[in-house]
């Protein structure tokens, strides 16, 4: 019900700036934070990862289940539109994603664009969701854990 009234009040919010989003498919949203492996909040840049992996932005990754080998955000030209700064502690895509169902997951990378290896930073499983033209699908909040002996 509390998602109702966000969506409500976000479509209002848009109203109100004088249109509507184009809408071309679903959307999705997602959040994160960031902690060591013992359980304590670490900002983005924490002294516990390796200079050469201080995470600048979240990458989202969108593979349609009857299609594993692509991502959705890997296809799209900027695919800015699929990368947060990690500091936002979320982000949400444009309503552009086709209906379908699809695998999506997260990942850390670099200012120079490097993707953080799983040596460094340690994501949940991908999640699988049933996209729908014109909703918003939540993905949750994820927890990415920075491993305490990956500081050099």
């Amino acid at each position: 019900m509390a998602r109702l009234y966000i969506g409500v009040a976000l479509g209002l919010a848009v109203v109100g700036l004088g249109g509507c989003p184009e809408i071309n498919g679903g959307a999705v949203e997602v959040a994160w934070v960031l902690r060591t492996a013992d359980n304590n909040s670490t900002p983005c840049d924490s002294e516990w990862l390796p200079p050469e992996y201080k995470i600048d932005r979240i990458r989202l990754r969108i593979t349609p289940e009857d299609d594993p080998g692509m991502d959705l955000c890997a296809s799209v030209n900027p695919p800015s539109i699929c990368e947060f700064s990690c500091e936002a502690g979320g982000g949400s895509t444009a309503f552009d994603i086709p209906a379908g169902s699809y695998s999506f997951d997260l990942v850390p990378i670099t200012a120079d664009g490097s993707v953080i290896p799983v040596s460094v930073v340690v994501l949940p499983a991908p999640l699988r969701r049933t996209i729908v033209e014109g909703d918003i699908t939540d993905l949750g909040i994820w927890q990415i854990v920075v491993l305490n002996d990956a500081s050099p």
